[in-house]
């Protein structure tokens, strides 16, 4: 470009002298200079930010995350929480396992269901109250999910109660179980959701 300005301003000066030559050459030359540079610092700029992403993804073993996915720093701790549920759940199942074959006293195995129970409800409700999210992604892996984990969960239910389990120690079980069958879902649901774009799915509801 510098090239045709200067061929343009020393047209111009053949016809108006030679200070008008070079007032014109000065400027356009001054102008395609400038056009130039910002130009350059744009395109710097851009090839920056690819290439730190080009970094971060190498550095990670992540892709970029696509248009529209939800910020990840903003969803609440949905896989923690999940994850620190079960194990109450797991801890309380060791400990009635633990006393067999004599029956275990089922206090401290309640405090853990109970606890893992609210921890789920949280968790439950903190994901409620994402805005922009998956949901139709999230709800058709996790009714999948839910589905096969009832189903396996009503198999263990007709296990204890044809092994002879009744009382407390049968509606600990349950809870139990209970805990499991919403968790994992839950668990399934949020991990692949959370990288889709916001309304993908069968719907967009939340």
């Amino acid at each position: 470009m510098s090239g045709s300005s200067g061929m343009i301003g020393m047209g111009g000066a053949g016809a108006s002298g030679g200070v008008s030559a070079s007032s014109g050459m000065g400027g356009v030359s001054a102008s395609s200079g400038m056009s130039g540079m910002a130009g350059a610092g744009a395109s710097s700029a851009m090839a920056g930010a690819n290439g730190a992403d080009g970094r971060v993804a190498k550095a990670t073993g992540i892709p970029p995350l696509a248009p529209g996915v939800p910020d990840q720093a903003t969803l609440p701790p949905v896989t923690a929480m999940a994850v620190a549920s079960m194990v109450l759940v797991l801890v309380g199942g060791v400990y009635l396992a633990s006393y067999l074959p004599r029956r275990a006293p089922v206090g401290p195995a309640v405090v853990l269901v109970a606890v893992a129970g609210a921890v789920l409800v949280a968790n439950v409700a903190a994901l409620a109250r994402v805005r922009r999210f998956p949901w139709g992604t999230f709800r058709t892996v996790g009714g999948w999910a839910l589905a096969a984990y009832l189903v396996i969960s009503g198999m263990l239910e007709y296990v204890f109660v044809l092994d002879g389990t009744r009382g407390a120690m049968l509606g600990l079980m349950t809870a139990m179980l209970a805990v499991f069958a919403v968790d994992v879902p839950l668990l399934l649901g949020f991990s692949v959701a959370r990288f889709q774009p916001a309304g993908a799915g069968s719907g967009s509801g939340g």
